[in-house]
C-alpha cells in the first residue's frame, strides 16, 4: 500500500475513517443532548430501566444518523474546500456541515408542519421561509467552522473518543443538576403558610360552559336576525367580549389551559395525543423537536414501535381547578371536558369525555364499534367518578344513541330514508358529511342531558361542562357557508349544506337555553370558546379553521359581575381559572400564568374579598405525567383523523 493510500486510512478528519469517527462523534453527542432533553421534560431523574432504555434507543438512532451522513458530509467537505467556501479546515468544514444538517432536521418539520401547516412549500411564503431557514443554517454552520478551527488545535479534540467521553460527562452533570434543582424546587413549594389555606366565604357559585370553536362571526349575525334568543338574553343581563386564544390551537392544549390557569409549558400538555412507548413503566410523553428526534418518533411509529393515544388526565402534570377546589372542600362537577379520562377522585363528580362512548349498546347504535386497538387498555377504568354514577347516566346514553327525524331537521332537509341512512353511518368519515353532524350532535346531547341532570340532583360550587359540536361541524361544513372562497365545491353540495353552520349555532343556543332553565338565579355563569373559526387566507390559498388563533367568545353574568365592562387588556384562556378561584374565595397560584380579570367584578366584591395568592397549589407534589390507554382510543383517533389533527 502506497503512502498516499495509507494517508486515507489514518486518524485524520479528511480521511474516510477519520471522517466516520467525526460523524459518529457528532451524532452520538446529539443523541446525548436529546436524551437529556427527554429526561428533563419528562422528569425522569431516577436512573432505572426506563432511563437506560431511552438512552440506548437515542444512542442507536443517532449512531445510525452518523452512518447515514458520513459519506455525504465527507464529500461535501471536500467540495467546499475545493471551492474555498468557509475556509480550508477539513475538521471545521465537516463539523459545520453536520451542524447544518442538524439545524434543518430540527426546524424544517416545525416550520412546515406545526408553525405553517397550511402554507404550501412551493408558495412564495413557503419558499421564503425555507430560504431563511437555509440561510440561518449556513450562518450558524460558519460559526461552527470558526469555533472548530480554534478548538482543533487543542489535543482533546484530536481524539474523538475523548471528545465523546467529555461530552457525555457534561450531559450527565446537566442531568444531575436538573434533577437536584427539580427536587429543591418541589421542597421549597411544600411549606404553605396556614393562613393561605383558608377559604374566603364569598358565597358565590359558578358554572363554566365551553363551546369548542364558537365564534362571534357566526353568533352576531344570527342574534341580529333573532335566531339566538338565549344568547341575546344572556348578553342583555351580562356582557360579552373576545377571548384571546393561544397557538397552536389544539383543543387538548387550550382546554387544559382553561382548567389550570397555565400555558402548555406550565401544565405539560403540548400535543393533542401522547406518544407512548410499550415496555416502559413510565410512558414518555414529550419528545423534543430537536436534531431530528420528531422524525425518529414518526419513523418508529410507522413501524409499530411507538403509538399514540389521545390526551388523558394523567398527561397533565399540574392540578386542574377541580383538584384545587376539592382541596378546599368545595364541591365540583366536570362534564365532557377534554382530557378528563381517567376521572380523578374529587369532591364531587367527573363525567369524563369517554362517558358518551362507554355503553356498548350505544356505540353499536351509533356505529362506532370497530376492531380492538393494537394496545390493550391499562385497566377497566370507569369513565365517571364516582363509578356508581354511571348507572344513573345510562338512560341518557339510550336517548342519544340515534337521531330522530326532528333532530335531523335541525340541520338538514331530510326524510325517513335519509334518517335511516344517516343513523347507519359507522364512523367519522370525511367523505360522508352527515357523519360529523350525527356523531357530534349525539355526543353533545348526552353531555347536555347529563349536565341538566346533575344541576337538578346535586349541589355544586363550580360546574364545568364542554360541548364539541360547533368545532367539529365547523371543520367540515364551514366551506359551504362561504362557498365563494371554494369554487371547486359542487353547486348541489353548497345548496344542501350551506345552512348547516347557522343551524349548528341555533342548536347551540337551544342547548344553552335548556341548561339555563336549571341554573339558579344567583349562580355566576361564564360561557367561553377556546378559539374562533372561519375562512383563513394563506397567501391566496384559502382554508377553514383556526390555525391563526382567532379570538374565541367570552360571556359572563352573575351577582358579583359587572354588566358593562371595559377590559384593561384582552382576556385570555389562562385567565379563567384565576378568576374562578378569586370568585370562590380561594387564593390564586403565583405559578399560574393567567391573571384575575379584576375589571369584571363589582368594586364592592373586591373590597370585601381582596385577591389572595399562594406560591403554588401543587404543594410540592408535582404530577408525574404519563399516558393512559383506553378501550375508546380507536374511536377518538378516528375522530382526530377525520378532523385532520393526526394522520
Amino acid at each position: 500500500m502506497t503512502e498516499r493510500r495509507k494517508r486515507y486510512f489514518t486518524d485524520k478528519s479528511h480521511t474516510l475513517i477519520g471522517s466516520l469517527k467525526l460523524s459518529l462523534t457528532f451524532w452520538l453527542m446529539a443523541g446525548f443532548v436529546v436524551w437529556l432533553a427527554i429526561s428533563i421534560k419528562n422528569e425522569l431523574y431516577t436512573v432505572d430501566g426506563d432511563v437506560l432504555k431511552i438512552f440506548i434507543a437515542t444512542s442507536l438512532w443517532y449512531g445510525v444518523l452518523g452512518l447515514i451522513f458520513w459519506l455525504p458530509v465527507w464529500i461535501g467537505g471536500w467540495v467546499l474546500k475545493g471551492i474555498s467556501v468557509l475556509g480550508k479546515n477539513e475538521y471545521g468544514l465537516q463539523l459545520g456541515l453536520h451542524w447544518f444538517v442538524a439545524v434543518m432536521l430540527t426546524y424544517f418539520f416545525q416550520l412546515h408542519r406545526v408553525w405553517l401547516p397550511y402554507t404550501p412549500a412551493l408558495s412564495l411564503q413557503g419558499v421564503l421561509v425555507t430560504l431563511l431557514l437555509v440561510l440561518f443554517g449556513m450562518v450558524t454552520a460558519w460559526l461552527v467552522v470558526l469555533i472548530a478551527r480554534a478548538f482543533s488545535r487543542l489535543s482533546l479534540f484530536q481524539n474523538y473518543i475523548r471528545t465523546l467521553i467529555a461530552c457525555f460527562v457534561l450531559i450527565v452533570l446537566g442531568y444531575a443538576v436538573s434533577g437536584a434543582y427539580s427536587g429543591i424546587r418541589a421542597r421549597s413549594q411544600a411549606g404553605i403558610p396556614p393562613d393561605l389555606n383558608r377559604v374566603d366565604p364569598t358565597g358565590a357559585k359558578a358554572i363554566l360552559i365551553g363551546f369548542d370553536g364558537a365564534t362571534w362571526e357566526a353568533i352576531n349575525p344570527l342574534m341580529e336576525k333573532g335566531l339566538m334568543p338565549n344568547f341575546t338574553r344572556f348578553l342583555e343581563e351580562g356582557f360579552g367580549a373576545p377571548l384571546q386564544s393561544d397557538k397552536p390551537t389544539l383543543s387538548a392544549i387550550l382546554w387544559t389551559t382553561v382548567a389550570t390557569g397555565k400555558t402548555a409549558k406550565g401544565h405539560g400538555v403540548t400535543e393533542i395525543v401522547s406518544t407512548i412507548t410499550p415496555g416502559l413503566r413510565q410512558n414518555v410523553l414529550n419528545y423534543p423537536h430537536l436534531l431530528g428526534c420528531d422524525l425518529f418518533v414518526q419513523l418508529l411509529m410507522k413501524r409499530g414501535v411507538f403509538y399514540v393515544t389521545p390526551l388523558s388526565s394523567s398527561a397533565r402534570h399540574t392540578k386542574a381547578v377541580w383538584n384545587i377546589l376539592s382541596d378546599y372542600d368545595k364541591r365540583v362537577g366536570v362534564v365532557g371536558w377534554w382530557g378528563s379520562y381517567p376521572p380523578e377522585e374529587v369532591n364531587g363528580v367527573i363525567v369524563s369525555d369517554h362517558a358518551s362512548m362507554a355503553k356498548t349498546e350505544m356505540r353499536q347504535a351509533k356505529g362506532q364499534l370497530t376492531s380492538e386497538d393494537r394496545l390493550p387498555a391499562d385497566q377497566a377504568v370507569s369513565p365517571v367518578y364516582p363509578p356508581e354514577l354511571m348507572e344513573e347516566l345510562l338512560p341518557f346514553a339510550d336517548q342519544s344513541s340515534a337521531m330522530t327525524l326532528e333532530e335531523l331537521h335541525y340541520f338538514l332537509p331530510a326524510d325517513s330514508a335519509d334518517l335511516e341512512r344517516i343513523n347507519r353511518i359507522s364512523n367519522w368519515d370525511r367523505t360522508q358529511r352527515e357523519s360529523v353532524i350525527k356523531i357530534s350532535y349525539l355526543s353533545d346531547k348526552f353531555f347536555r342531558l347529563t349536565t341538566e341532570y346533575l344541576l337538578e340532583t346535586q349541589p355544586f360550587d363550580l360546574l364545568l361542562t364542554y360541548f364539541f359540536e360547533t368545532d367539529g361541524i365547523g371543520h367540515w361544513m364551514w366551506p359551504y357557508r362561504e362557498a365563494e372562497y371554494f369554487p371547486e365545491i359542487p353547486a348541489e353540495q353548497v345548496q344542501r349544506y350551506k345552512d348547516v353552520i347557522d343551524s349548528t349555532y341555533v342548536n347551540m343556543d337551544r342547548m344553552l337555553g335548556s341548561i339555563m332553565e336549571r341554573v339558579p338565579d344567583d349562580c355566576h355563569v361564564i360561557i367561553i370558546s377556546d378559539h374562533g373559526f372561519g375562512v383563513e387566507d394563506y397567501g391566496g390559498v384559502y382554508g377553514v379553521g383556526h390555525k391563526k388563533a382567532p379570538d374565541g367568545i367570552l360571556m359572563m353574568k352573575g351577582p358579583h359581575f359587572r354588566r358593562e365592562v371595559e377590559m384593561n387588556e384582552k382576556a385570555r384562556l389562562r385567565d379563567l381559572t384565576p378568576t374562578l378561584l378569586a370568585l370562590l374565595g380561594i387564593p390564586v397560584g403565583e405559578d399560574m400564568q393567567g391573571r384575575v380579570l379584576t375589571e369584571v367584578f363589582e368594586p364592592e366584591f373586591l373590597e370585601q374579598h381582596p385577591i389572595r395568592t399562594i406560591p403554588s397549589h401543587d404543594r410540592g407534589q408535582k404530577f408525574r405525567a404519563r399516558a393512559t390507554v383506553s378501550q375508546e382510543d380507536h374511536i377518538l383517533k378516528e375522530k382526530l383523523r377525520a378532523l385532520g389533527y393526526i394522520e
